[in-house]
C-alpha cells in the first residue's frame, strides 16, 4: 500500500473550521451513508458495511447456490448465475454489527502522490466538501483521539485504511473496512465506533492547530507547497521531490475561466 504521509479531512467550511479549532468530530451512522441519495460528492454508498460479496465467476468455488422465486410461482425457481446474467452478488445480514458510526479522512499515499505528481484526486472536492484540513502528524492525532476516547468518552474504536476490492473479481467478507474500488480515489482512512445509538454523535478532542494546516479551499489546497524528502537507511536526505499538482491547478484555472 505504501507509506501514508498525512490525513486530509474534506467538508463544508464551518465543519472544517470547527474540526481544526476544537477537534469537533461528527460521527454519522453507517445506515445514513447506506441510505443517502447519491449526489456525486462520494458520500453515498448503498453497499456500505455490507456483509459478503461474490463475483459470479467465484460462486461455484464457494459452493453457494442462489435462487429467485417469482411471486405466486414458487415452483419456478430461477437460479442466479453467470450464465443467466449475474455479474456479482452482495449480501447484507442486517444491522446487528460491531460498529454503528464512522468518521472518514483521506490519506496521503506517498507512492501515488509521487507517481501522479498530485496530492490527491480533485474528485474529493464537491460543493458539499469545498474545504480541507491536512493533518501532518498522524501519530499525534491518533494519540490525541485515543486519549479523548479513553478518558472522556470511554469507548473503544478501530482506525485503519480502507481496502478496496473489485466487485467483478472479489469474493469474500466485506465489513466496515472494505469498499468497492469505485471509491478508491478517496484513499479513505476510517475510524469506526459503536455508540449504541441510531443518532449521529459529536465529540471533541481539542484544537488541532499544532498538528494540522488551517482550512483551505480547493485552490489553496493545490497551491500548498509539498516536498517529499528521500532518505537512506541511516536517515540522511539523499533527494527531494517537489509535487506541482499541475493537473489540478489547470483544472481549477478552467473552472475559473468558465465562471468569469
Amino acid at each position: 500500500m505504501g507509506k501514508n504521509g498525512g490525513l486530509i479531512k474534506f467538508g463544508a467550511y464551518e465543519h472544517i473550521k470547527a474540526f481544526y479549532e476544537k477537534g469537533e468530530m461528527y460521527f454519522n451512522t453507517f445506515k445514513w451513508f447506506k441510505d443517502l441519495e447519491a449526489t456525486g460528492d462520494g458520500r453515498a454508498d448503498k453497499n456500505e458495511y455490507c456483509s459478503l460479496h461474490y463475483a459470479a465467476d467465484n460462486l461455484g468455488e464457494h459452493k453457494f447456490r442462489f435462487e429467485l422465486y417469482p411471486e405466486g410461482r414458487h415452483e419456478e425457481a430461477i437460479e442466479l448465475n453467470k450464465e443467466n446474467g449475474l455479474i456479482s452478488l452482495t449480501i447484507d445480514f442486517g444491522d446487528d454489527k460491531e460498529y454503528t458510526h464512522l468518521y472518514s479522512f483521506s490519506c496521503l499515499k506517498m507512492n501515488d502522490v509521487m507517481q501522479n505528481d498530485l496530492i490527491i484526486s480533485t474528485r474529493n472536492f464537491a460543493p458539499t466538501k469545498d474545504y480541507a484540513v491536512v493533518i501532518y502528524d498522524i501519530n499525534a492525532f491518533l494519540d490525541k483521539f485515543t486519549k479523548a476516547m479513553k478518558e472522556k468518552y470511554k469507548l473503544g474504536f478501530k482506525a485503519t485504511t480502507i481496502e478496496y476490492v473489485d466487485k467483478n473479481t472479489y469474493s469474500g467478507e466485506m465489513g466496515a473496512f472494505r469498499k468497492f474500488n469505485d471509491f478508491a480515489y478517496q484513499n479513505e482512512y476510517r475510524i469506526a465506533i459503536n455508540f449504541n445509538s441510531l443518532e449521529p454523535q459529536k465529540i471533541y478532542i481539542g484544537s488541532l492547530k499544532d498538528i494540522a494546516s488551517k482550512p483551505m479551499n480547493k485552490k489553496e489546497f493545490y497551491q500548498m507547497p509539498l516536498k517529499i524528502q528521500h532518505k537512506n537507511d541511516v536517515g540522511d536526505v539523499i533527494g527531494t521531490t517537489i509535487i506541482s499538482n499541475k493537473s489540478a491547478l489547470d483544472e481549477i484555472e478552467k473552472e475559473e475561466a468558465i465562471q468569469c
